[in-house]
């Protein structure tokens, strides 16, 4: 998951710049109607405002092997983040061949992301109820009726 993360981060760098000048071209040369000319802006703003929380969470879910913050992790994946890739995708008009490529590479970042955080999740969480079971984690300090 940290390697996805890793080149995800770089390749939304990529896309960011990419769909920005994009867009001004777009905007600049090519007839729209308003509705995308209107949609498309937010979709983009949604993502660049997600994106970096959504890495954030992920990295640090990953690192720390927190549950809390990969289930946060997978999702803003599926939220906003995948649902401006299929935008971005099928839908903004006047799409090009490079539009395909690139919303191709960045669907399959989140999926493989989703897909093996999604497998971390389950593994954290059996490793956890194992270790409780076994006795390795006190749970002393949870109970409410401790006497002091």
């Amino acid at each position: 998951l940290q390697t996805l993360l890793y080149f995800n981060v770089w390749f939304s760098a990529l896309w960011l710049i990419f769909y920005f000048l994009m867009g001004r071209w777009r905007s600049a040369n090519l007839e729209t109607p308003l509705a995308f000319n209107v949609m498309s802006p937010l979709v983009f703003i949604l993502w660049l405002l997600a994106e970096p929380v959504r890495m954030y969470f992920g990295w640090s879910g990953n690192l720390e092997e927190k549950v809390p913050q990969l289930g946060t992790f997978v999702l803003l994946s599926v939220f906003p983040t995948f649902v401006s890739i299929v935008y971005f995708l099928g839908l903004a008009p006047n799409r090009m061949p490079i539009d395909y490529a690139l919303n191709a590479v960045m669907a399959f970042f989140v999926g493989a992301e989703v897909f093996m955080a999604g497998r971390m999740i389950v593994r954290l969480v059996n490793t956890q109820t194992a270790r409780v079971r076994t006795g390795d984690i006190e749970l002393d300090h949870l109970r409410s009726d401790k006497r002091l």
